[in-house]
C-alpha cells in the first residue's frame, strides 16, 4: 500500500515540476492534494506519528520561510508550501534528507549553467524541479540513506 501512494506522490511532483519549470509557479491545490494524501497515508500506514509529520512540515519549510524574508526572492511561496505540505507527508527525516539532495541537484544545474555560460550568477531558476527529484527520492528511500549516513558518522 504504501508504494501505491508513494507512486501517486511522485505523479503530483512529476506535474509539480513540470509546472514549476514552465511558469515558475506551484499552484496550491497541489499541495492541497499532498496534505490530503498524507491523511489518507495517514488512515492507511501510521508509520510516522503526527508530532513527526508536524516537524517534518517546519523543520525545511520554516528555514525557508526566514530565508525568503532575509533575502527576498530566495524560494518562492509555492517552494515553502510545497515543502511543508511534503514534510507532513515524509515525516523529519525524509524530509531533511530530501532538502539536502534537491540542493546537490540544483547545485550541480547551477555549476553546469555557469560553466557552460548559458546562465549568470545573478539569475534565478526554478527549483520546484529539484525539490521534486529530491522528494521522490525521499519517498522511497529517506530513511534508508538517513540510516546510511548516520552509520558513517559513527
Amino acid at each position: 500500500m504504501s508504494t501505491i501512494i508513494n507512486v501517486i506522490y511522485v505523479i503530483i511532483l512529476l506535474c509539480v515540476a513540470w509546472q514549476d519549470y514552465k511558469t515558475r509557479i506551484i499552484h496550491n491545490k497541489f499541495h492541497i492534494i499532498i496534505f490530503s494524501l498524507a491523511f489518507v497515508q495517514m488512515l492507511l500506514i501510521p508509520e510516522y506519528r503526527m508530532l513527526d509529520r508536524l516537524i517534518g512540515m517546519l523543520v525545511v519549510s520554516g528555514p525557508m520561510l526566514l530565508l525568503t524574508l532575509l533575502i527576498p526572492g530566495s524560494f518562492g511561496g509555492g517552494d515553502i508550501k510545497l515543502m511543508a505540505a511534503s514534510g507532513f507527508f515524509l515525516g523529519t527525516s525524509s524530509i531533511l534528507c530530501a532538502m539536502n539532495l534537491a540542493i546537490i541537484a540544483g547545485s550541480v544545474y547551477g555549476i553546469i549553467m555557469l560553466k557552460n555560460r548559458k546562465r549568470d550568477r545573478k539569475d534565478q531558476f526554478a527549483f520546484g524541479p529539484f525539490l521534486a527529484i529530491g522528494l521522490s527520492i525521499a519517498a522511497f528511500w529517506g530513511n534508508e540513506i538517513v540510516s546510511w549516513y548516520l552509520k558513517i558518522q559513527h
